[in-house]
């Protein structure tokens, strides 16, 4: 054992001006990994920020108007299936077409248009339709 611990002291005493050229090559690998996270901070945020350039205000604003109308439409079915309103349509399969034709476009480019605000990766306001 004590052979163990006098040749550990001598690693140690030898290895002491190594030290120095170890923290030295430490500090400069800390310093490239903190100016290259920087960087990245950077080119996150100024990405993030080229997104909201163009936002299409008009293709948000239809995918919301077809999402509250299927909506409306799948609401009345229910209601009107239930005996809870008096209207009663006479053809169930198209009232549920037309449900579907509005509520699940309007659904997808809202959940676009969510993500792409909150910068989740792969999605931007590109994907939307401008209506200019």
């Amino acid at each position: 054992m004590t052979k163990t611990v006098l040749h550990h002291r001598r690693l140690t005493k030898s290895s002491v001006n190594n030290n120095d050229d170890d923290d030295d090559e430490r500090q400069n690998l800390l310093e490239k990994t903190q100016r290259s996270q920087d960087e990245d901070r950077w080119n996150a945020t100024n990405e993030k920020f080229h997104q909201f350039d163009h936002i299409p205000w008009k293709g948000i604003l239809l995918a919301l108007t077809l999402t509250l109308i299927g909506s409306v439409i799948v609401i009345v079915f229910i209601c009107s299936n239930f005996g809870w309103i008096a209207f009663k349509p006479d053809d169930n399969f198209t009232f549920l077409t037309l449900a579907f034709i509005t509520l699940v476009p309007g659904l997808y480019h809202c959940m676009i248009a969510f993500r792409a605000y909150r910068g989740y990766d792969g999605y931007s306001f590109d994907d939307i339709a401008d209506l200019n």
